[in-house]
């Protein structure tokens, strides 16, 4: 998507000027001010911020033109350079600012007065608070000149919606005009959407679309998720019915381990078209407080510039192991887990809530998960298989899968009688993930063993090998002797 306007290096430059002046003449001598009241270099950190505030503030006025109406420039410049200050100085506000709560200032009016006005206030605001808080309030200023600036944006609402989603590239940032997060239009959630847009279903392996195709079991999963294919087919018409927000479900997959639960997901996004990412939740933890909560909003947050973009018609964001995520509350010292779970809950159910999202959760301890996050989700056991037909039918889908990526027919039909001896001592040999290690194991052997000459089928023997040299850990044992006294059959 093609931005709305892009502030480059000249025009940057070229509106550096007046801010300049203005920042340093006598009216406002704003960085004598911070000098007095700042040791040099954190003083130079905060005047450099503001001089990006106000440059910006300046650039995009100036690039805005004709792209909107004349009345909404100086809103969305203020808008913009919000974002922009709030990065260069990325500061967050720790203690309790009401200063700026009973401020307004009329932006209605032409740039340069809408700027001194902003002055003004900045610099009474300075006079009246402690030296060591200038960064706070510098922070603060930021989100009050953004709130402004929504305010007034707020009483156009066709051009609002217009511009809801857009995208502006300032130097080498591109900053969101999403007038519905209550956060500034960051620049620091570019990094996450850098990441978030490299998931794994864009860069989808051969191995993995075979993988998608050869899913055995867990049908009432599958019906599940085919009526989200069904909506996104009939969308209009389900929408004359019922809100965005209530066509989808969340879901949570709970259930032993290796059964399947990240391939049923993947299937989904393949089979409808959903964007899928896959979120190891330890990846969102932080040492530092805050900065978990910080991680997970980002991640919504790109989430839904993605869909904005009409890229795709809905992301899936799948959380492995959300039990670490969503932990009760309660159940450990941390304070920030209280605002990690009414982060997800206002991104599930609440005012974050953007059309196109489907959050699903695997978890192998629902027990763990807060109850106000199990209240969001459609619950979804996933189990082992209960029968040695559906056994069966999982080791025939694997070989399957694997054949279908090398193109070439790698094992003899092979009776199960001997190996499903196995699953009846141990579940874990019926989970699909087992199964495919102990398959791929054999495969390999009977490949190091044919090395140089034409590759022979994998037979029943060597698959029993490769169940008996598997323990329970994952890792694979030699065995040099077949067990003595079993009979292996070979289907031809």
């Amino acid at each position: 998507m093609a931005p709305l306007l892009e502030v480059g290096k000249d025009n940057w430059t070229r509106a550096t000027y007046d801010p300049q002046k203005k920042l340093n003449g006598h009216r406002y001598a704003l960085a004598e001010r911070i000098k007095e009241y700042y040791p040099k270099k954190d003083g130079d950190t905060v005047y450099n911020s503001l001089l990006s505030f106000f440059i910006c503030q300046e650039a995009v006025h100036d690039r805005l033109e004709s792209r909107v109406r004349d009345e909404l420039k100086v809103p969305l410049s203020f808008y913009l350079a919000s974002g922009v200050g709030g990065c260069t100085l990325d500061y967050t506000v720790k203690e309790q600012i009401d200063y700026f709560d009973n401020k307004k200032i009329n932006l209605g009016k032409n740039s340069t007065t809408a700027v001194n006005e902003l002055l003004d206030v900045y610099i009474r605001s300075m006079a009246l608070t402690p030296p060591k808080m200038l960064e706070e309030i510098t922070s603060k200023f930021y989100s009050w000149a953004r709130s402004e600036a929504l305010e007034f944006i707020s009483h156009y609402p066709d051009e609002r919606a217009k511009l809801q989603g857009k995208e502006v590239r300032i130097l080498d940032a591109t900053y969101l005009f999403d007038f519905e997060s209550k956060d500034l239009p960051e620049k620091r959630f570019l990094e996450t959407m850098q990441k978030f847009e490299q998931a794994e279903r864009p860069n989808v392996s051969p191995y993995q679309r075979a993988e998608y195709n050869f899913i055995s079991g867990h049908d009432h999963i599958k019906k599940e998720f085919q009526r989200i294919a069904e909506i996104l087919k009939n969308k209009e018409f389900f929408l004359s019915f019922l809100p965005a927000k209530r066509l989808f479900s969340h879901y949570l997959l709970y259930g032993p381990p290796g059964t399947g639960k990240t391939t049923l997901v993947r299937s989904l996004a393949d089979e409808t078209g959903l964007f899928f990412k896959k979120v190891e939740t330890a990846e969102l933890g932080s040492k530092y407080y805050s900065e978990t909560i910080t991680n997970v909003d980002n991640l919504f947050k790109s989430a839904k510039h993605l869909v904005y973009s009409g890229k795709y018609p809905g992301v899936i964001l799948f959380f492995d192991e959300f039990d670490h995520l969503g932990r009760k509350r309660g159940t450990t010292s941390s304070s920030e887990d209280d605002k990690i779970i009414t982060t997800l809950n206002t991104w599930m159910d609440g005012g974050n809530f953007f059309e196109g999202l489907i959050v699903v959760g695997a978890t192998n301890r629902k027990d763990q998960i807060d109850p106000s996050l199990l209240t969001r989700f459609r619950s979804l056991y996933v189990d082992y298989p209960k029968s040695p037909k559906e056994i069966i039918k999982i080791h025939r889908a694997i070989i399957q899968k694997m054949e279908s990526y090398s193109g070439k027919k790698m094992f003899e039909e092979i009776d199960y009688g001997p190996i499903l001896k196995f699953s009846q001592k141990d579940e874990i040999y019926k989970s699909g993930r087992v199964i495919e290690k102990i398959l791929e194991k054999a495969l390999k052997d009977k490949i190091h063993s044919q090395i140089g000459n034409p590759l022979l089928l994998v037979n029943a023997a060597e698959v029993y090998r490769a169940y008996e040299g598997y323990d329970l850990d994952g890792e694979s044992e030699e065995k040099e002797e077949e067990p003595a006294g079993v009979e292996l059959k070979l289907k031809i």
